[in-house]
């Protein structure tokens, strides 16, 4: 489990679970059928979801990219264990015990975490990912 400060306590109000799997690379350069296993279970994080731009318009749907003003940011406390490719699921339940909106969807980190050591003067100690949301984890992951 990750240290949180106590100002992170109040805000990490997202649960997740956390995937990994070794690299393997098959011949076409695609992510092959490997053995994906749950490192860490009911890791508490902040999602900060980017407005998506793929969203149906006038002329019909758009395509987003992977690019930073469309990306995902979640925030981990600062020592917890986060690396690129990893499947982050979303975990995180209403008061009442039911489903949050996004509970079940995944996201896939994009690089590696960035440290935020400190933030408008104060001690912030913390991790930034960037993740996309997949549309269909892969096989094994729920």
């Amino acid at each position: 489990m990750a240290t949180l400060s106590d100002r992170q306590d109040l805000l990490y109000t997202h649960w997740c679970d956390i995937w990994r799997s070794p690299i393997n690379i098959g011949a076409q350069g695609k992510l092959g059928d490997e053995a994906w296993a749950k490192i860490e279970s009911g890791v508490r994080c902040y999602f900060r979801k980017n407005p998506s731009v793929d969203d149906p318009g006038p002329a019909g749907p758009r395509y987003e990219t992977d690019i930073i003003y469309t990306l995902d940011v979640i925030h981990w406390g600062y020592d917890q264990d986060i690396q690129a490719d990893d499947i982050v699921v979303n975990k995180t339940l209403k008061q009442d015990g039911s489903h949050a909106p996004n509970y079940g969807v995944c996201w896939r980190i994009r690089g590696n975490p960035r440290v935020i050591e400190d933030s408008a003067g104060r001690d912030a100690q913390h991790l930034e990912t960037m993740a996309a949301q997949i549309l269909e984890a892969p096989a094994g992951i729920s």
